[in-house]
């Protein structure tokens, strides 16, 4: 009997071992068929470019069958799902949904739904500049101490209602414990003024590359800048507006050095004989032992908007008239002048005189007699480049015979 189980021992073992390797190939190479978790976003292709769409089902939940080895390791970015709407004009219209896989082996069993209706309106195309939003956490002791975007303005496409809703394009950039700069290609997306999600918007391009400077707390220190001006804008100009950009850098150096340093200040600009607006690029000044952090810029951009320096003065208005009746004539006026206030650039304020500035006295349905008219700053007439700041009286007697 025990030479039943000890007869050719090692062919038995031999077979064992390769049923369970055979138990071991059929398990893994078994295909599973079931619902991709979460769901797909549906994308738009071979639209004209002239035109926009709208449509309310964005996303299919998908049934795959593949390899249980292949299936556990899908991922959302592996699909694409599609509709296709080549040759489609202006209207309503129902269109499949197609999906695709990247990874071989993959069979889409079922889309759900199979179809979705699409609206197709004229598109009205906007400029956005790109912002930034963070979502997750650095590394404890870190922080995003500035950001680099490429490229810094997109365009968007979409149906004129829905467009006009867009507030900014944002770039989500999902942190997840990093202790260094990081480099992101990220999807864009549409937001209303309430920061809602707004659908229906095709951006140009679809992704931007974001890069993110990550620091330790505290290290270094934020400083603002300072451009250095030296000379005097033209006679009869000033310097209205001055910005720059950026506003601030972070330097590095000993705590001493940086101690008493609130600033950097620009290279020497020139603005003398300055009198039209001017933008320009200057570096900044760093003090000994001082450097900026990696990734700062030592250039800034310096715009420089100037305007001519407003007077004011006072002028004696003269009078003309309008729709006075056949026949009659003004012969007295009381008070007999009207003092205006004005304010411009003092080589117009010069010129003024009752003959530029003149106050327009409207007769229409006056009769012979005394009558009070009232002024308003509509009525008074004045040259070009000159503002109306206040006039006396506001009313005159007209007598006319």
């Amino acid at each position: 009997m025990r030479s039943i189980f000890t007869k050719n021992l090692s062919l038995k073992l031999l077979s064992v071992l390769l049923a369970g390797c055979l138990w071991v190939y059929v398990a893994t190479v078994e295909n599973r068929t079931d619902f991709f978790p979460g769901e797909i976003p549906i994308e738009v292709k071979n639209l004209a470019p002239t035109l926009a769409p709208v449509y309310d089902q964005d996303t299919v939940r998908i049934k795959v069958s593949a390899p249980s080895s292949v299936w556990n390791k899908l991922v959302q970015d592996d699909f694409i799902a599609f509709v296709d709407l080549e040759e489609l004009s202006l209207g309503t219209h129902q269109v499949g949904v197609k999906v695709t896989c990247s990874v071989p082996g993959v069979q889409i069993i079922e889309t759900d739904p199979e179809e979705i209706r699409v609206r197709i309106e004229t598109a009205v195309t906007v400029q956005f500049q790109v912002v930034t939003n963070f979502e997750g956490e650095l590394a404890p002791g870190y922080e995003v101490i500035g950001t680099e975007i490429e490229p810094e303005k997109i365009e968007a496409k979409g149906a004129k209602d829905i467009i006009n809703s867009v507030s900014q394009a944002t770039a989500v950039v999902r942190l997840t414990g990093e202790d260094r700069d990081i480099k992101q290609k990220v999807k864009l997306l549409a937001l209303d003024e309430y920061e809602r999600p707004v659908k229906n918007i095709l951006f140009t391009p679809e992704r931007v590359e974001v890069s993110v400077l990550i620091a330790k707390e505290g290290g270094g220190k934020i400083v603002g800048v300072k451009p250095k001006l030296v000379g005097s804008p033209t006679s009869g100009y000033w310097i209205s507006q001055l910005t720059f950009d950026p506003a601030t850098v972070r330097i590095l150096g000993s705590e001493e050095k940086m101690e008493n340093i609130d600033f950097l200040e620009t290279k020497e600009i020139n603005i003398a004989g300055l009198n039209q607006d001017k933008e320009l690029q200057v570096d900044l000044v760093l003090p000994e032992g001082i450097s900026l952090l990696s990734g700062e810029s030592k250039a800034v951009t310096i715009t420089i908007k100037v305007s001519i320096e407003a007077q004011t003065r006072e002028a004696t208005a003269g009078f003309s008239y309008t729709s006075l009746g056949s026949g009659l004539t003004v012969t007295n006026i009381s008070p007999s002048g009207v003092q205006v206030m004005v304010s411009g650039s003092g080589g117009i304020l010069g010129s003024l005189s009752s003959d530029n500035v003149v106050v327009n006295l409207d007769l229409s349905g006056r009769s012979a007699g005394s009558h009070l008219v009232s002024i308003s700053k509509a009525s008074i007439s004045v040259p070009s480049g000159v503002a109306i700041v206040s006039f006396v009286p506001n009313n005159v007697t007209v007598t006319i015979e």
